[in-house]
């Protein structure tokens, strides 16, 4: 899927605009997982593996977490929907809601942007 493309873009970018670390022993997701306390597939691996968890020691569920705002407008642009504006907030969660047409055309549109030195 497009997402495996698009997402070190996202990654990449959040570090250079917002000097957000990403660690890799903290970052979870595109793979087999249930939601906590329960048998229901996540989004994590429900459709093909459509959500990342990021940092997730520090951001979670229920905190404000230390992801910056502008950080969640970004991947928002790009089709996701962010955990830290949810009502309980899961500020770790990032999740991919549209198609696989809309993941190719949000990676493309990243593409075009990065090869010209503009922002994301």
């Amino acid at each position: 899927m497009a997402l495996s493309e698009l997402l070190p873009l996202l990654v990449a970018e959040s570090e250079r605009r917002f000097d957000y670390k990403f660690r890799d022993d903290w970052c979870w997701g595109f793979g087999c997982r249930s939601i906590a306390d329960s048998d229901t597939p996540s989004f994590h691996s429900y459709g093909g593996g459509r959500a990342v968890d990021v940092n997730a020691p520090a951001n979670t569920r229920g905190t404000e977490g230390n992801i910056p705002n502008l950080m969640g407008d970004l991947w928002e642009q790009y089709g996701f929907t962010w955990g830290g504006r949810w009502a309980y907030s899961d500020p770790m969660h990032f999740e991919f809601r549209g198609t696989r047409l809309h993941a190719k055309r949000m990676t493309r549109r990243a593409k075009r942007r990065s090869a010209r030195g503009e922002r994301l």
